[in-house]
């Protein structure tokens, strides 16, 4: 076994989605992961960073679906010298650059202070199912195409604030849209389960690949992790070869991003590839 990998989630039930079988994925992969995350629900950075100021408690689930009581932000950042830590955008407010301002500034500068060696892995979210009826697709006239375009081009402006990487879950779900098996519009199945959180089996393990290739620079196509099947549900081994090979694709996929566009600042933000 590897040495121990420590990743703190600062989300909501976005990075609960993402987690949810990472810990399996890492035990079949032969790693060691010490995985927390704080959990409060459409939780955005305005209030993560009111949270951090007020010291309001999270949910704590450690590794990936444990709960440990509540922590509050600094009580989680203090808990070990962690080597990723995690941000993202409530899901609603993802393609909607200005509402990051300031409050992602401000959660940066305060954890690089208390711990200035961890790195910071910015999580892209998804966009919402064609037929959502979250109040918050609104926001981009309930078109899936338009809210993803919008978090596309708020993520690429992520290693503007010094992220070291983005997680392309988004992407990848995006990527799995075009697939015959998952092409909802068109009478495939939805990879999410209410329309905005990801489907229990499908989108959880497709999320949960993209961290565990980031995380651990491994071939999920390699990992033999099979999720159990919740309730009667039967796991379709064919659905799950796809979310596996579509998350590979996706992470090999992305472009290297040189080492001084990670470090210019926001006041020289433009759009980057991802």
């Amino acid at each position: 076994m590897k040495d121990t990998l420590k990743v703190l989630a600062i989300g909501n039930s976005f990075s609960q989605d993402a987690f949810y079988y990472l810990q399996d994925l890492a035990v079949a992969g032969g790693y060691k992961l010490y995985n927390l995350n704080l959990y409060v629900g459409g939780c955005s950075l305005e209030r993560h960073w009111c949270n951090l100021v007020e010291g309001t408690k999270y949910d704590a689930q450690f590794l990936s679906k444990e709960s440990v009581g509540k922590l509050t932000i600094d009580e989680a950042l203090d808990l070990q010298d962690w080597d990723i830590i995690s941000l993202q955008q409530a899901s609603g407010f993802s393609g909607v650059y200005e509402s990051y301002h300031p409050y992602l500034q401000k959660l940066i500068d305060h954890i690089r202070l208390k711990l200035p060696n961890a790195k910071l892995w910015w999580h892209q979210t998804w966009a919402y199912e064609v037929d959502s009826a979250h109040s918050h697709f609104e926001k981009y006239g309930c078109d899936q195409e338009i809210m993803w375009d919008g978090i596309l081009k708020s993520s690429r402006k992520m290693y503007m604030f010094g992220f070291d990487e983005i997680v392309p879950s988004g992407l990848a779900v995006q990527n799995l849209r075009k697939e015959k098996f998952f092409d909802y519009p068109n009478g495939g199945m939805s990879v999410c389960r209410d329309g905005f959180h990801m489907h229990l089996v499908y989108g959880r393990l497709l999320v949960a690949s993209v961290w565990y290739e980031k995380l651990f620079g491994a071939n999920i196509l390699s990992n033999d992790y099979m999720p159990m099947p919740l309730g009667i549900e039967v796991v379709d081994e064919e659905a799950i070869s796809i979310v596996k090979r579509v998350a590979h694709d996706t992470v090999k996929s992305l472009k290297h991003i040189p080492d001084h566009v990670r470090k210019l600042r926001p006041e020289y933000r433009q759009d980057i590839e991802i």
